[in-house]
């Protein structure tokens, strides 16, 4: 997802599978400075990890989410 400067956006990652259940996540941005996370959180009513961004640079920014997602009845 690209985000422009300026710009605060809602950013997601993908929806775990059945049967596990999204325990942690984060995000990874281009090389970008200008780039400050927000907010993060486990989502569960989409079961995906949330949160988001503000982009406080001079150029568009590339952010990429990703869920951690640990099977249902797992050790923990």
């Amino acid at each position: 997802m690209s985000i422009s400067p300026g710009v605060t956006a809602a950013v997601s990652g993908p929806e775990c599978p059945s049967g596990s259940q999204v325990i942690s996540g984060g995000l990874s941005v281009s090389s970008h400075s200008g780039l400050t996370m927000v907010s993060g959180y486990p989502h569960m009513a989409t079961n995906r990890w949330a949160g988001s961004v503000r982009n406080e640079g001079s150029a568009p920014a590339t952010v990429t989410v990703q869920s951690v997602c640990l099977p249902v009845g797992a050790a923990q």
